[in-house]
């Protein structure tokens, strides 16, 4: 699985994780860049290994926004509806969709808004792919 990191420079790096524990106690996390080949991880690991910030991490979800941006845990979606627009997150656990025919809760990614008409709402990702758009994140 991927993941989205800030690294302690403050680059933003997409990778498979890597949690360490070093003999000293402390644990440092790592994302090994997405493009590195068996080559570099050979050598040059170095130059294809990242330690982030933990608290930036987020999942990536496997989908894009409607102008082919990747979407991840913690981004922040506008979503276009036809009269109005609103702000996302992207969130990944036990969420419930605001529907009648889906009372049970589901398990995934979605998108989580606030809004003065409708209060909180719960969207399965899918759902929204075609009307958001990636503006930000919470980090």
């Amino acid at each position: 699985m991927l993941y989205r990191g800030k690294s302690l420079n403050g680059t933003w790096i997409i990778g498979q994780l890597l949690n360490i524990h070093i003999t000293t106690g402390t644990d440092k996390t790592y994302l090994l860049d997405r493009n590195a080949t068996a080559y570099d991880i050979h050598n040059n690991l170095k130059a294809v290994l990242y330690e982030v910030q933990p608290e930036t991490l987020g999942k990536a979800t496997g989908k894009t926004d409607r102008n082919g941006r990747e979407i991840f845990e913690g981004d922040i979606l506008e979503l276009h509806y036809r009269s109005y627009s609103e702000p996302a997150e992207v969130k990944f656990g036990e969420y419930q969709p605001e529907s009648e025919y889906e009372p049970e809760t589901h398990l995934g990614f979605y998108a989580e808004s606030d809004n003065d008409i409708n209060g909180m709402i719960q969207q399965e990702l899918p759902a929204v792919l075609d009307i958001c758009t990636v503006i930000g994140n919470v980090h």
